[in-house]
């Protein structure tokens, strides 16, 4: 009888070869059709089996994420479980029980306490959604405000073109400089197809300057990344509660069990 895990590739396989998947940005197109993949004039990328596993293959059983401080290096892959912070979460709830939404400042206390907290391997990424930044430029304050609390090895948020690519900037100001920066792989970042199976060019624009560029990406389809984070809430100051409000709630100075975090078990892109 087969597996489960079987069965789900296999009907992965099917889709990905009968229907497909259509992609808008030409670079990405191009790339795709340079490495023999089936392109259609609608963008339509259909992938054979035998294709998708070469790849996969190429993936390394584990690699070293470089972080800015040496000592704070993790290894990704094999049986390492990395934890990094809840993701997204809108409100807070202070000691009287009071829930607002979240703020900068919230923001900066978190990422002090994943800093400071062991069993933390990973700081970063969208902690809190801080409602008092420009959503235009949100994701890359956050980026910037991370790496001022912490030298460990980053979670980025995802966001615009321009963002991305502002932020890479700064990892390569960071690490001195673009072809060190470049030499290891430095960073994590979270990727989402919105309607699978499409890749709009937006989302292009923000997957091709991350990966090949010293980062770990974790590529997914919104429907099945557990996105649906309305109902967030992170607790400050004694408990903390992240990603559903139907999770349950763990004291802030055990971290290493709060049922929010993610373990990171990323492939190298």
């Amino acid at each position: 009888m087969k597996s489960n895990e079987q069965l789900i590739h296999e009907a992965s396989v099917r889709i990905l070869e009968r229907t497909g998947m259509r992609f808008e940005h030409p670079k990405a197109v191009r790339i795709l059709k340079e490495n023999g993949i089936n392109v259609d004039d609608n963008g339509v990328a259909r992938f054979k089996e035998e294709q998708l596993m070469y790849w996969v293959n190429m993936a390394p059983h584990a690699f070293t994420m470089f972080a800015r401080n040496p000592k704070y290096n993790i290894t990704v892959g094999g049986d390492h479980l990395n934890p990094a912070p809840g993701y997204g979460c809108p409100f807070v709830v202070d000691m009287e029980g009071n829930k607002r939404n979240a703020n900068t400042e919230d923001f900066v206390k978190f990422a002090k306490l994943y800093h400071q907290q062991k069993s933390f391997d990973v700081n970063g990424g969208i902690i809190v959604q801080p409602s008092d930044l420009p959503v235009e430029n949100a994701t890359l304050l956050m980026f910037y405000m991370t790496y001022l609390y912490s030298d460990k090895v980053l979670l980025t948020g995802t966001a615009d073109g321009d963002q991305v690519a502002a932020m890479m900037d700064m990892a390569k100001a960071a690490f001195g400089g673009e072809e060190e920066f470049k030499k290891y792989p430095r960073l994590i970042t979270l990727i989402n197809t919105v309607a699978p199976p499409s890749a709009d060019e937006g989302h292009d624009r923000k997957f091709i300057p991350v990966c090949g560029k010293s980062s770990a990406c974790d590529y997914r389809c919104a429907w099945s990344g557990g996105l649906h984070n309305s109902g967030n809430t992170c607790r400050l100051y004694g408990y903390i509660q992240c990603r559903s409000s139907r999770r349950h709630c763990t004291r802030a100075d055990d971290f290493s069990r709060l049922s929010g975090c993610i373990w990171m078990r990323n492939h190298n892109c």
